[in-house]
């Protein structure tokens, strides 16, 4: 049986396979994704890195007074991914410039099917002798017909619809 020392994880081994450059990659999308973590929410909320070259990490700046910010932090942040990725940053190099976020997720909602013209129109002749008014006959005639499509009929009490 193998000894503790000998089991190594499976994103390890992988990453280990991976040329130069994906290995960059990798950890530039780690840190990306634990950069609240590694500069703090304020700062993360106006940085982003962007690219790890041979001067060490560059990060975007939304302005002069975060750039200030990320160089005044520079040597607690080169200790952070040290102890976490086992990188040897030279140095951070803040850039002003936009700070690009990725845009928020929306959830998908389904498609909802169209309401069927006869379900509507029998609403209407439902409903217009009762309304006088034919755009407002209409409009509801359109919300019955929607909501008995999604919700359904109801329930029928005592021999009524």
């Amino acid at each position: 049986m193998a000894g503790k020392s000998e089991l190594k994880s499976v994103g390890s081994l992988i990453s280990a396979q991976l040329p130069p450059a994906f290995r960059i990659a990798l950890r530039l999308s780690q840190m990306e994704q634990e950069w609240v973590s590694l500069v703090g929410p304020q700062l993360a909320e106006r940085t982003s890195p962007v690219s790890l070259d041979k001067t060490g990490l560059v990060v975007t700046c939304d302005s002069p007074a975060a750039a200030q910010l990320l160089r005044m932090s520079a040597g607690t942040l080169i200790r952070r991914v040290a102890r976490r990725w086992g990188i040897d940053l030279k140095g951070v190099r803040p850039v002003v410039a936009r700070v690009s976020r990725p845009a928020p997720r929306v959830p998908v909602r389904p498609k909802r099917k169209a309401v069927p013209e006869k379900k509507i129109q029998e609403a209407l002749e439902r409903i217009s002798p009762e309304i006088e008014n034919g755009e407002i006959a209409l409009a509801l005639a359109r919300f019955e017909a929607a909501a008995k499509a999604r919700w359904g009929e109801g329930k029928e009490k005592n021999g009524e619809k």
